[in-house]
Order: C-alpha cells, then sequence, then structure tokens
C-alpha cells in the first residue's frame, strides 16, 4: 500500500462496504471517479447558484461566480455576462468534481439550448420574442408564481401590459434592484421601495428588464414562450398561495384590499396575547 500512495489520485469516490482493500485502493490508483450529482434550483440569482456549484464541486464559489460573470464565456455562449446566470436551466446534473467551472457552465447552457428549441423556439418565433425575451419574462413568472397552473395566466398579464405599452409593476423586479444596490431583501415590497432609480425597477422603466432576476424552471418558461389569452391586467395575491385576477383596476383594488384585510388579521392573531383557558 505504501507503494501506491503517491499513485492515488483525488476526486470525488463511492467505496463500495464490501470492497477489499486491494480493490479501494485500485479504484483510487487508476482515478475511476464516481460523478457528483449537483441539483440546480429554480428562482436563484448568480450568487447563490455559484454557492451550490462550489458545495458540491472542487472549484470554489468564487471560481463559479467569476465564471458566471466572464465577457468571453458569456459572448462565446451568446449572451452577457449579467445574464447567463438565467440560462442555468434547473435540473439535476452529474460532474466529476474536478471539473472546471467553464465546462460546468458551457454543459448547462447547452441543457439549456437543447429544450429552448424542443420545446419553446417555435412558440417564441410566432410571438416575436427573442430567447432573451423569453427567460427574462420566465424568470419573473418564476418569482410571482407559487403554483404552477397559474404561471401561463400571470405571463399572460404581463404579456397584456407589454402590449398596452404599460410599465409591468412586477414587485419581484424591485426586489431585484434592492438586493443589487446592497439594500437588501424585504419581506413586503412597500411604496418607499418604487422609487427606487434601477433599470429592473419596472415600476420606473417600461419595457421587460435588461435580463432575467433569477434562473427560470422549465414550467415558466414555458409559460412565457405560451402565455394564456385572457383580458386580466392584474392580479393580487390571495392569502392562500394563488391569486385573484382582474380586468380592471377598480376589481384589482377590491382584491388587493381583501388580501390586505387578510394580512392584517393574520398579525393580529400573532400578536395576540396567549391564554392557559383555566384559571
Amino acid at each position: 500500500a505504501t507503494g501506491w500512495a503517491a499513485q492515488i489520485k483525488s476526486g470525488h469516490y463511492r467505496i463500495a462496504s464490501h470492497s477489499s482493500n486491494y480493490e479501494m485502493l485500485d479504484k483510487l490508483r487508476r482515478g475511476l471517479q464516481d460523478p457528483v450529482r449537483v441539483r440546480f434550483l429554480p428562482g436563484r440569482r448568480g450568487d447563490a447558484l455559484a454557492e451550490t456549484m462550489g458545495r458540491a464541486l472542487e472549484p470554489n464559489a468564487n471560481a463559479f461566480r467569476s465564471t458566471l460573470r466572464d465577457t468571453g464565456l458569456a459572448r462565446e455562449l451568446g449572451t452577457t455576462p449579467d445574464r447567463l446566470f438565467g440560462y442555468m436551466l434547473p435540473d439535476t446534473y452529474e460532474f466529476y468534481w474536478q471539473t472546471p467551472p467553464e465546462t460546468v457552465v458551457r454543459r448547462v447552457k447547452r441543457a439549456f439550448d437543447r429544450f429552448y428549441e424542443r420545446e419553446l423556439a417555435a412558440s417564441a418565433d410566432s410571438a416575436g420574442l427573442a430567447k432573451r425575451e423569453v427567460v427574462t419574462l420566465a424568470s419573473i413568472v418564476e418569482k410571482e408564481a407559487l403554483v404552477d397552473a397559474e404561471k401561463p395566466t400571470i405571463a399572460g398579464v404581463y404579456t397584456n401590459r407589454l402590449d398596452r405599452g404599460w410599465p409591468l409593476q412586477a414587485d419581484p423586479t424591485v426586489q431585484y434592484a434592492l438586493v443589487d444596490t446592497g439594500k437588501g431583501r424585504v419581506t413586503r415590497v412597500l411604496h418607499e421601495h418604487l422609487e427606487i432609480d434601477h433599470p429592473y425597477n419596472t415600476y420606473q422603466v417600461r419595457g421587460l428588464p435588461p435580463g432575467p432576476i433569477a434562473t427560470p424552471s422549465r414550467s415558466s418558461l414555458r409559460a412565457a414562450a405560451r402565455p394564456e389569452r385572457h383580458e386580466y391586467f392584474y392580479f393580487a395575491a390571495d392569502g392562500m398561495g394563488g391569486h385573484t385576477f382582474s380586468r380592471t383596476l377598480q376589481e384589482h383594488n377590491r382584491a388587493a384590499q381583501k388580501y390586505q384585510r387578510l394580512l392584517d388579521e393574520r398579525e393580529e392573531e400573532e400578536s395576540a396575547p396567549e391564554t392557559t383557558g383555566g384559571r
């Protein structure tokens, strides 16, 4: 075993409990690695993706962070450094532990491109949407929807607003702007937050933001490429994980007020003193 020590190759290995010492050392000497499973979750920003990859693989998070922002690599992959992370298609991938960050990013981008061409390209082309627009809209839908079934409806609301030339007024874009400027994430977007001067603030800037705000899932990408056709222009949370959709501002205000009353009632219940029920 001593003579083999210098021949052992670093990496990620799974050793069966019934393996003999010889079988174990032979596997290490020959570098017969087992791949590492890495799960890319939807709704994540570039820094979170880098942390995920850095925890699972040998290169650290900073190496992956730099790769996702690399101008040359982004250009090679048909995008820009501020948009590349949005093309990291959520899924579970297998890589060898020492896989370079560039190889990881290229492979995941290829997976996105294959999915896009197979399932989205025809619909997006007929709707006059560029790939960047589909990804950007899908990322907003991803952050708005808690229920997959609502995603095409939400995408349709934003499409209707775009067609009218209205501002999108999407709260998740304000959240993105707040984090991007170092102000941090807030639990609820308030009127004061809507004034932030940032290109991603869709209350202040019309049209889609310059790029994605998160990694969109397949269901969000499908919704963005094939939005539901309807006459809704507004939606408000219903307090049960879904939304109430409205055609007019008057309808929307009623739905929003109902949701606000629900929030107030919940806050009152949470702040009420506990009682023992006895004397």
